[in-house]
Formats: structure tokens, C-alpha cells, sequence
């Protein structure tokens, strides 16, 4: 007997969402004290240094970039309650975050600071 797997296709990202992602990535590139794993439909980026604490977030959905383009913490909040994005520790997510709180703040400048 033969155990499939279900595919999941996601997404494909726009050219303007292939943008926002290099931006995010290069923004969250100097973390600190901590690794980030960042997996979507383009491929997996690690950030970060090495450390106790790792997590892994799986963006489902690219318009997840566009919404903390454009309203930062606020966006990434509401993106992950639509399920556009997954965390296999939010609490270390969030303990990273806080780790390098001034990255966080560096991304809610323009639109962002609105939202």
C-alpha cells in the first residue's frame, strides 16, 4: 500500500513581493541571539546567529510581505491570524523579537507606523 502525500501549492509571489521579501530578509539579517528560519514558496533563509533559541516561520501566503510592508507588527499579526504564515514556537518567536526589539521598531516606519 501506497501513503500519499497531499501537495500544497502555494502562492507564487509577485515581482513586487519578491522586493518586499529581500527587503524584510535584509532588515532582519543582523538578529541577534537567536536563529531565524524563514520557509516559503521561494526557498528557506536562515538569520540570525546560531543560539539555544531557533525558530521556524512557513509563509504560506506572499501577501504576507505586503502587510508588514504596510503596517508592520500590525500586519504580521493580522497575516498570521488569516493563516498566511506559521510559527513552530511562538513564544520563541516572540522571545527573539523582543531579543532584538530594535529591528522590530526599525520596521514601522511610512505606511507602517499608520497601520
Amino acid at each position: 500500500m501506497n501513503e500519499m502525500t497531499p501537495s500544497i501549492t502555494l502562492p507564487r509571489p509577485s515581482a513586487l513581493d519578491l522586493f518586499l521579501r529581500r527587503r524584510l530578509l535584509a532588515q532582519l539579517a543582523p538578529l541577534r541571539s537567536g536563529q531565524l528560519r524563514v520557509r516559503d514558496a521561494i526557498g528557506e533563509v536562515l538569520l540570525g546567529e546560531p543560539d539555544a533559541l531557533q525558530v521556524t516561520v512557513t509563509i504560506h501566503n506572499p501577501a504576507f510581505y505586503r502587510k508588514v510592508a504596510a503596517q508592520g507588527s500590525v500586519g504580521a499579526g493580522e497575516s498570521y491570524i488569516h493563516g498566511d504564515w506559521h510559527c513552530d514556537d511562538l513564544v520563541a518567536l516572540v522571545r527573539l523579537l523582543v531579543r532584538n526589539r530594535e529591528l522590530l521598531d526599525a520596521m514601522e516606519h511610512g505606511p507602517a507606523r499608520a497601520g
